[in-house]
């Protein structure tokens, strides 16, 4: 490994690196808020900040709720959907076409703590 690398700690450099991808990353309740965001999703949503966006709900981002209510019977039934395709409004109220890989994150229990997912937007290839 390069002196460049350990030179810092892998927690601070992770979290830049996942904060600095150019891919929307986010992390949602079983209900449906919004836990954490990460810039590029603020960004491709066209919100002025992270916590404009986290005052939002599942159900304001996806405001299609048969799209919506696919995306979670699929999640529940398998613990995680890939290449999930729906629209999503950005803040400016206009729709954009994403494609969505997410997973479930099970409590020690066995039941749905939260979902993790990474969208695209795919609004140009549709």
């Amino acid at each position: 490994m390069s002196d460049a690398l350990t030179a810092y700690p892998v927690e601070s450099s992770l979290h830049d690196f996942l904060e600095g991808l150019p891919i929307g990353l986010y992390r949602t309740g079983l209900s449906g808020r919004l836990l954490h965001v990460n810039p590029s999703l603020a960004e491709m949503l066209g919100y002025p900040d992270l916590e404009t966006l986290l005052r939002r709900h599942v159900k304001d981002l996806c405001p299609i709720p048969e799209e919506r209510e696919a995306w979670f019977r699929q999640m529940m039934a398998d613990g995680r959907v890939a290449n999930f395709k729906m629209r999503m409004q950005r803040y400016d109220g206009r729709l954009i076409w994403i494609k969505d890989n997410s997973r479930a994150i099970y409590r020690p229990t066995g039941r749905v703590a939260c979902f993790e997912g990474i969208v695209e937007d795919i609004t140009d290839q549709v």
